[in-house]
C-alpha cells in the first residue's frame, strides 16, 4: 500500500461545498470512508491482490461498499475527493490540518 486516506462523512459535505459537480461514486452514506492506492515494483498482480483484500474485508463485514479505479483518469477522480475535502475546509476559513505522513518501512528480513 502506498497511500491511504481515512475520511468521515463530513469530508463529503466539504467536497460538495468546494466541488459541487463531483459525483460521489458510492451509494452511502456510510460511517467512514477509506481511499487506498497500492503499487508494486516486483512481478505481482496488484489488481488480483487488491480484489483478494477487498473480498476478505467484505466477507468479514469490515467494508460495506467499494469501487476500484480501472484507469488513471478514474483514480485521479477518486483522489479529487481528498483534494476537495481540503478545498472545502479552506472555504470555511482557518482550520487545523490533520495530515500525517509516515515514512516507508523497510521490509522485515
Amino acid at each position: 500500500m502506498s497511500t491511504v486516506e481515512f475520511m468521515l462523512p463530513m469530508a463529503f459535505t466539504l467536497v460538495r461545498e468546494a466541488m459541487s459537480d463531483l459525483a460521489v461514486p458510492l451509494g452511502g452514506p456510510y460511517p467512514a470512508y477509506g481511499l487506498m492506492e497500492i503499487s508494486g515494483s516486483c512481478p505481482v498482480d496488484i489488481e488480483d491482490l487488491m480484489h483478494g483484500f477487498l473480498d476478505g474485508v467484505m466477507e468479514d463485514g469490515l467494508e460495506l461498499d467499494g469501487v476500484i479505479a480501472t484507469s488513471e483518469a478514474q483514480a485521479m477522480n477518486l483522489w479529487l475527493f481528498r483534494d476537495g475535502m481540503n478545498a472545502g475546509r479552506t472555504r470555511r476559513g482557518p482550520h487545523l490540518r490533520t495530515d500525517v505522513s509516515v515514512p516507508p518501512v523497510p521490509a522485515l528480513a
